[in-house]
């Protein structure tokens, strides 16, 4: 009910207000067959509010029911929903926002009943202050649609996604099947990428793959940790035919990634994987370079000894212009260093307020340059409270994860299932060094999700088993003693 008397209210402020917000909202979709229709048959929206009350009960029924489905849904929607491939992007697109709708509900309700908790738990009151403070930086810079929108966005992923929708995971078993989901999801995600060249679109630029996306980056950067995540398959699953088929994908996968000739992810990811080898012990640097030579002999196929020879000497490379975007951003955090400019408001501080009103005036949008700094582009958004909050959420789950991952108590078997997420979280740490993953468009992203997982999966979960494991240690002295061992 509440969800449909709010897409009611949505419609009817388009239609009343033809302008501004429906060309704001048009704007924000990422769609252009939405903006077509938002801009141009301002009579159909009367017909969204008929079918989007039916969609979304069918589809909030679904969501409800099936757990892992919505999850392997989540990751597959939000990596695919900026794809250049229509029908993929289509497709994604209206299952992101399902769910982002869907997720938003949900944590709304689970803080109004919950909301206790951020006094008495450390990862809730962490989240909540995270949070608050996007939505105070929103309000100081006037409620733009835009921050409110961001602000909205990381609500929905940390407590919706996050807290309310993980709440039920408590036992190995769960998390069991959270990931194999996961690596499945992933097989899934790779097959879509191997599709590229027979889609029509353009898969490879400058000697680079960039699969459905426009820029090799946006690529690779997304599509790790679902490499990662099947090398985690290949290493857990003991089922020959199973580990075979993920050895074959996760061998392709990384290959791809090597292929785009993109640095941080390539780095990233080996990292990632090693940091899966220190608990599985598996042979993973053979098949790492294994994938790596597939890629090269791919590139010298498909692309010819020149763009051999491009890819190597873009990996090799050390120049770095985003030094320059660098120093840009580092002067503007120091005008603001507390509030930041908020993502709307970084428009007007590169070009000039004047400049924006000219150009927005005239129906056009100008794009500020890539912060290339998850940590930056932190500073110069949420100024220097928000970076410490981001931070504060990694550095809590990092010390977690290490006190798990060496515990002598916890189990091997747990060691195993928990390294999956920790290693995700710390993925996106890693990409974050020279990639602005999380923060860049305010409209969620696979980094975003990875982050909502952070705190119930790996804090807190982290500390569930550490707990079990001092209560078990302390449950067996005690038979011992009882027995005079």
């Amino acid at each position: 009910m509440v969800v449909a008397f709010a897409w009611s209210t949505l419609c009817m402020l388009l239609v009343i207000d033809g302008g501004g917000l429906t060309r704001t909202i048009a704007r924000l979709s990422g769609s252009q067959q939405i903006r077509q229709l938002l801009l141009t048959e301002q009579t159909a929206i009367a017909a969204l509010l008929f079918v989007g009350v039916i969609t979304l009960g069918v589809a909030f029924f679904v969501f409800f029911r099936y757990r892992l489905l919505t999850t392997a849904l989540a990751f597959f929607s939000f990596c695919f929903a900026s794809s250049l491939w229509a029908p993929l992007h289509d497709l994604a697109f209206a299952i992101k926002y399902l769910l982002v709708i869907f997720f938003g509900t949900y944590g709304l309700l689970f803080f109004l009943r919950n909301g206790w908790r951020i006094f008495s738990t450390k990862g809730y009151r962490l989240a909540f202050m995270y949070v608050a403070w996007i939505a105070i930086t929103a309000l100081w810079a006037g409620l733009e649609l835009g921050d409110i929108w961001y602000a909205g966005t990381e609500f929905t992923l940390l407590f919706g996604f996050g807290f309310a929708w993980f709440l039920y995971l408590d036992k190995a078993e769960e998390l069991r099947s959270l990931n194999i989901t996961l690596a499945y999801t992933a097989i899934v995600v790779t097959i879509c990428h191997m599709l590229s060249p027979f889609v029509g679109v353009e898969y490879f630029q400058g000697g680079r793959f960039v699969s459905q996306f426009g820029r090799a980056t946006g690529f690779a950067t997304i599509f790790s940790v679902f490499v990662v995540t099947m090398f985690w398959m290949t290493m857990y699953d003991q089922n020959p035919v199973r580990k075979n088929i993920f050895t074959a994908f996760a061998l392709i996968g990384y290959g791809l990634i090597l292929w785009s000739g993109t640095r941080n992810a390539t780095v990233a990811t080996l990292i990632g994987i090693a940091a899966l080898w220190w608990v599985f012990r598996s042979r993973i640097f053979i098949i790492a370079s294994i994938a790596g030579m597939a890629a090269l002999l791919a590139q010298i196929l498909l692309g010819g000894l020149d763009a051999t020879s491009f890819l190597v000497d873009r990996v090799a490379s050390t120049e770095n212009t985003r030094l320059d975007v660098w120093d840009l951003y580092l002067g503007l955090y120091a005008q603001k260093p507390i509030f930041g400019y908020s993502p709307s408001g970084l428009q007007g501080a590169v070009y000039g307020d004047s400049l924006i009103n000219l150009i927005s005036g005239l129906g056009g949008r100008l794009n500020i340059p890539g912060v290339h700094n998850l940590y930056l582009g932190y500073a110069v958004r949420f100024g220097s409270i928000g970076l410490i909050l981001v931070c504060t959420i990694f550095v809590v789950c990092a010390i977690r994860a290490i006190k798990v991952v060496f515990s002598d108590k916890v189990t091997l078997e747990d060691k195993k299932l928990f390294i999956l997420p920790a290693t995700l979280v710390f993925l996106i740490v890693l990409q974050g060094l020279f990639e602005d993953t999380i923060g860049s468009t305010g409209k969620g992203s696979v980094h975003g999700l990875v982050l909502g997982m952070a705190i119930p999966l790996v804090y807190l979960y982290g500390g569930k088993l550490l707990r079990r494991a001092e209560k078990s240690d302390t449950d067996m002295s005690t038979v011992q003693e009882l027995h005079g061992y």
